[in-house]
């Protein structure tokens, strides 16, 4: 009998003694394995349902995503699928071989580095509970490689978690870094009672020749259409799934509020505006007007909403999809306040450069000013880790570092994430 449906559905009985014999998909690529293991988790879960007192043999990638079905191998039988290395993974399904698991629907006893882990989960929770409370957000960081065997870093947005794993050294062998994460997906489901669907897992990668970490990877995307969050009582849209970024960086909250502070009844100019969260902000602040500029046509649709969705939707607020380089080179207009937070690197096609903040930031904010009213307010951020300021700015300008003031609870563990400075015109004396 042949029938087709999905695998959660199958009620199908399988004798005992019998044999169940399948090939998976593998997930041979690196965007496709937590999709696989989830499947391996699937099968893991129909076997223990229906499959009792069988004998299973499944094809795996590797003996880890054997293991993710929560089932014991007996034995494992080493081949090739033409130039692929596999392996046979061989069980029998019965209770002493169940295993733990983040991948099954059943969440199992955790090891002594899991328990750990759920310890400072518990610890870091108990710490921001308050904090959060007070400030009305639900969108946070609530670990960041607290441990050094669990190399990521996890971000609450709701109910769901975005975990970001950082890339493992060379002397860390890919298995068993594959296996902390995994205990990481696990830790997180045992401990808030989640499913592995509610779980978005990213990998960030090193820019090459720079200490720091930019580009990212999307190990598994959340099956959920955008949907909105809450920070300081407004209202923003975020993507878990769709991008490697979310939509709403969660260390430039404190720039936000800062931006705020100083918008009521001013001008406020956004440049680089990505989901113009910062526009948002300074309306809610009384802003006389926002001005939104980024190069892509999704952040710009995407700031409209944000501002449609707190209520913000009148003439005095504008959206410009340019290339910021060319937009700053045609401006006439002056502005009370500038938000100027820059990607690190950008060498996009839509723009008629490439951009490196710390060798491009001197001579584009010298002529940025130029757009800044006399006794008007630049706020300068971003996220190189070992960026330097150029020093003639400071000679020119009056140059304020706060960065270390703009450091949330959530992100006391990570102190080199951002830069932020205050710039303002030298008051002309006589």
């Amino acid at each position: 009998t042949l029938k087709k449906m999905d695998l959660a559905n199958n009620q199908h009985q399988v004798a005992e003694n019998s044999l169940v014999v399948t090939n998976p998909p593998y997930g041979e690529r690196l965007d496709e394995r937590i999709q696989a293991l989830q499947v391996f988790g699937e099968l893991g879960d129909w076997l223990k349902r229906c499959a009792i007192g069988a004998k299973a043999a499944y094809l795996a990638i590797d003996k880890d995503m054997g293991r993710a079905t929560g089932i014991r191998s007996d034995k494992f039988y080493h081949m090739f699928n033409g130039q692929l290395s596999i392996e046979l993974c061989c069980s029998k399904v019965i209770p002493e071989n169940f295993s733990q698991s983040a991948y099954t629907q059943s969440v199992t006893e955790l090891s002594t580095g899991g328990r750990e882990l759920s310890n400072r989960l518990a610890k870091n929770d108990r710490k921001l509970k308050s904090w959060l409370k007070k400030e009305g957000i639900e969108c946070y960081r609530l670990y960041d490689a607290d441990l050094p065997e669990y190399n990521v870093a996890i971000d609450r947005y709701g109910r769901y978690f975005h975990v970001q794993e950082y890339a493992a050294p060379r002397t860390i062998p890919p298995q068993t870094a594959r296996k902390r994460l995994d205990e990481v997906v696990l830790v997180i489901r045992e401990r808030y009672q989640v499913s592995v669907e509610e779980i978005c897992i990213k990998r960030r990668r090193k820019q090459k020749n720079e200490d720091q970490y930019q580009k990212q990877e999307l190990l598994s995307a959340v099956d959920v259409e955008p949907f909105t969050v809450y920070e300081s009582g407004l209202r923003f849209e975020v993507d878990l799934g769709k991008y490697v970024d979310t939509g709403l960086f969660l260390d430039s909250r404190p720039m936000r509020r800062l931006v705020a502070q100083h918008a009521a009844k001013k001008s406020l100019l956004n440049l680089f505006a990505y989901t113009g969260t910062a526009s948002v902000y300074a309306a809610a602040a009384g802003a006389a007007s926002t001005t939104t500029v980024d190069m892509s046509n999704t952040y710009i649709a995407w700031a409209e909403r944000n501002m449609k969705a707190n209520g913000f939707t009148g003439s005095n607020h504008h959206f410009i999809q340019q290339d910021c380089i060319q937009w700053l080179m045609d401006n006439t207009l002056k502005y009370d306040v500038i938000f100027l937070d820059p990607p690190t690197f950008s060498n996009s096609k839509s723009m008629e450069t490439h951009w490196d903040v710390q060798e491009d930031h001197g001579i584009f904010i010298e002529k940025l000013m130029e757009s800044l009213d006399q006794d008007g307010l630049m706020i300068f951020s971003n996220n190189l880790r070992k960026f330097k300021l150029d020093e003639e700015l400071a000679e020119i300008f009056d140059v304020e570092n706060i960065s270390d003031k703009t450091f949330d609870p959530d992100f006391q563990r990570n102190r080199h994430i951002h830069h932020c400075f205050l710039i303002r015109h030298k008051k002309v004396v006589g």
